[in-house]
Parts: structure tokens; sequence; C-alpha cells
């Protein structure tokens, strides 16, 4: 495979472009936030990064193992597996769309001579799901039940909170499990799950909503019952909050970076709130010390002012 994994956990879960440039040796590849902005390449220095969450127009921007994939296809990468040496690849998540993306890369060759079929089923659904945050309308005779199964293991360690242990072994053992069902999708004799789009109301608002997700597609539930504006929360088992703020699109008017800088004045947490043009949250690493009533309580003053200056035609 000539692949070498590292795993981002902790206070090393993302790094800047000059640290990895530093850091990082050559043929290194970064991938889905471990480098906080958007994509690159550096040919000189066999480096790159490969995200579409900060710096970019999120809509406008295929999933990371999307980008992988073409950048493949049209030997963007080439200079990187060049048969001598190991291609480090760093990653801080076992998500689909980074299981996709080792697995394409660990699988590299196989992937150039695939062509239609189970793999680009599988590569749409993710990029339309990641790209979205898993709001993407799919029409209800699109089979979502063996690609969910696909990465089944990853949201019942999420969902059971298995990964917030950071332990590397629960997170290889993610990849592994999700590893095994890709070739069985490929094969053509995938299992398939119950799709589940359940939610929890928290709280509903002026043109938003508040909620707690049930299944792993809640947020499609969601938006499709009337809200493409909303936040998201759990507990974590430290007492703190896990939130994720999102629009379906920039038409929504939910101004995220306005929420990210009111956020971040009063958090007390370690970290950032943050994200891109559709998509963030709390600091990823600590959480939030915020109740769900502060955070709406933010939120509120922030948005009616900004459409109080909308009106204005102050912005």
């Amino acid at each position: 495979m000539n692949v070498v994994r590292h795993l981002m956990l902790g206070e090393a879960r993302t790094c800047t472009r000059e640290e990895f440039r530093k850091d990082a040796p050559a043929l290194s590849i970064a991938l889905d936030g471990v480098i906080p902005e958007g994509p690159w390449i550096d040919l000189p220095r066999l480096q790159a990064n490969f995200n579409h969450h900060e710096g970019v127009n999120r809509l406008a921007t295929r999933c990371t193992a999307a980008q992988i994939d073409i950048t493949l296809r049209m030997g963007g990468l080439s200079a990187f597996f060049n048969g001598l040496r190991p291609v480090h690849v760093f990653y801080n998540d076992c998500d689909p769309d980074v299981i996709l993306s080792l697995w394409i890369l660990e699988n590299r060759l196989r992937v150039q001579s695939m062509w239609g079929g189970p793999f680009d089923e599988l590569l749409r659904a993710i990029d339309l799901l990641d790209t979205t945050a898993a709001t993407y309308p799919f029409p209800p005779s699109m089979d979502l039940g063996a690609i969910q199964w696909v990465f089944e293991p990853y949201f019942d360690a999420r969902d059971h909170l298995v990964l917030d242990r950071e332990n590397p072994a629960d997170y290889e053992d993610v990849i592994q499990k999700c590893f095994i069902r890709i070739e069985r999708f490929l094969d053509g004799t995938p299992g398939r799950v119950q799709i589940k789009t359940d939610f929890k109301i928290v709280g509903q608002y002026n043109g938003w909503g508040m909620f707690q997700c049930v299944g792993s597609l809640s947020r499609i539930g969601i938006v499709s019952s009337g809200y493409p504006a909303f936040v998201l929360v759990h507990k974590r088992p430290d007492g703190r909050y896990v939130y994720t703020l999102q629009r379906t699109c920039d038409g929504v008017v939910f101004p995220l970076e306005l929420f990210y800088e009111a956020l971040n004045a009063v958090e007390t947490a370690p970290g950032k709130w943050g994200g891109c043009d559709t998509v963030g949250g709390s600091p990823r690493e600590h959480g939030s010390d915020l109740s769900p009533e502060r955070v709406a309580e933010i939120i509120n003053i922030v948005l009616a002012a900004h459409v109080s200056s909308a009106m204005l035609g102050i912005v």
C-alpha cells in the first residue's frame, strides 16, 4: 500500500500550514481539517492538504474523498506515489469522508481502473452527504440503507461516545471494520440498515431551531420539517456541550461567521468556535461551557441585529 497513517488527536488534532511544512516529512498528505484551510498541493515540498471545511465555499467544494479521487485520476499525486518511499497521511477523525479518503489512497491503483458501478455510487453519495453536512434532499427512491451500513461502525462508535475517549485503537477498529464493508459494497453483497431521520426538539425560534439527533441522518429530517437553519447539541460525559451550527446554503439568513465571533467572545472552554459558511460549531477538542439556553440567547441577539442592519442597508 505504501501508505503510513498518522492519527492526530488531542492538542495536535490540527496544525497550521507552516507547522505542517516544518514538522511533516516530504510525501505527506493532510486530510479533512488537519490543516483548517482550503485544499492545496505543494509539489516542491511534496506535501498536500485536502479539506472542504474551512476557507472554502462549502457547496462549491467537493468533499475530501472526492477531491482525492479526481486528483489521483488527473495525475496530481503521481509525484507522491513514486514507489520508492512511503506516503504519510495525517487524519484526525474516522468519519465516512476520512475513511473513504484513506481507502482510496490505499487502493489507488484499483480506484484508477474503476469506472461507474458501486464505487461511483458510494463516492457520489458520500460527496453529497458530506458536502451538505447530511442535509441533501435525496429522492425517496434512493436507497441509502446500504451506504449507511458501510459506515455503521463509525456512527455506532460516535453515538456511544467511544471516540470521545480518543483511544487510537478505537479509531483503527472503526476504519478496519468500514474497510471490510466497503469491499462488500463493491462486491455487490452489502448489508442494509434502517434509515433514521428522527430528532428531538430542544428549542424552536424565529427562523431556526435547536435539536438533538436521534438517527445518523437526523439532519435530513430536520430540513424536511422546515428548518433550513438549525443548531445541533449533545452533552458530553464531562458536562460540556458539543454544538453544530448549520444552514443549508448561503442564501439562508443565518450568519454563522457572526455567531462564531459572538460565541467566542463569551466561551470559557479552551479552543475556538468556527467552521465554514454553511456549517461549523463549538471547539472541537474540548466542547463548550455554554448551555443550550445561553447559545440560543446569543444567536437570537446576533440574528436580530443582523436582520435589522440588513433592512437598513448596512450589511
